[in-house]
């Protein structure tokens, strides 16, 4: 009987500890959700170094590692926001020798332009360009790079969890989980998101394949926010397509 009694009582305090741990991250998630809109609320112009490193498969056994180096610009005026990422990715061996005259040449750059509404991604190979207006998309890093937007847009296809304060780039920096809900994306099985709590942005951002490695990892460092931004780096190139629904692009 004892047993018993001893057996129920532990299942209870599971339970209870259960739904508290539950409610506990509920209520942190909309606490540091609520810290990071209001600090990146406070932001005007903003401006950053972008470095990425990305594993792209070329078949079943074998992946080309790449490194991506870049700017990013963000204008924020009201309520209204824009941000334009660029990066040139090389293969990383030849990032990592150190040649800055073959980095300040690159034969291939990825634009990707916010504004405000929309997401417009440029792809410039030597001469030929295509730009594409897409929908939001992680894996592409076509989200807003913070605020309430950035939330929504995650909120609608990634569960949310609030892990530790994680000590990056000389400070502490929030960290979120990101795990694609019932349906979504199976490329990818989660992502790390690390946040800086005082300009309210993402600070690195790690997307992990479904074989648990690494798929693309993009950090953004050397942050500076008195500076002047002018309006033609958000300028969207005039051939733009709209894929049809149901495409790949």
């Amino acid at each position: 009987m004892k047993k018993h009694l001893f057996k129920i009582q532990s299942l209870t305090f599971i339970l209870l500890l259960s739904w508290t741990m539950l409610t506990f991250a509920e209520g942190s998630l909309d606490e540091v959700s609520s810290k990071l809109i209001s600090a990146w609320e406070k932001q005007k112009n903003i401006k950053a170094d972008v470095g990425a490193d990305a594993n792209i498969p070329i078949n079943e056994n074998a992946k080309m590692r790449l490194k991506g180096i870049g700017e990013l610009f963000v204008k924020r005026e009201g309520d209204k926001e824009r941000f334009t990422q660029k990066l040139s990715p090389f293969p990383a061996s030849l990032a990592e020798t150190g040649n800055s005259s073959l980095l300040n040449n690159p034969i291939a750059k990825a634009t990707i332009i916010f504004d405000g509404t929309e997401f417009f991604v440029t792809y410039q190979l030597l001469a030929n360009t295509d730009t594409i207006k897409t929908s939001p998309d992680i894996t592409k890093g076509a989200i807003p790079i913070g605020g309430k937007k950035m939330f929504d847009i995650v909120k609608e296809k990634m569960n949310i969890t609030v892990g530790p304060e994680t000590e990056w780039d000389g400070k502490k920096m929030i960290n979120l989980k990101l795990e694609p809900k019932e349906g979504q994306n199976k490329d990818i099985s989660f992502a790390n998101v690390l946040m800086d709590p005082d300009f309210g942005i993402i600070r690195k951002l790690e997307i992990i394949g479904k074989d648990q490695t690494p798929m693309f990892t993009c950090e953004y460092k050397n942050i500076k926010t008195d500076i002047t931004i002018p309006d033609e780096v958000f300028q969207i190139p005039a051939d733009t397509t709209t894929p049809t629904p149901g495409s790949q692009q």
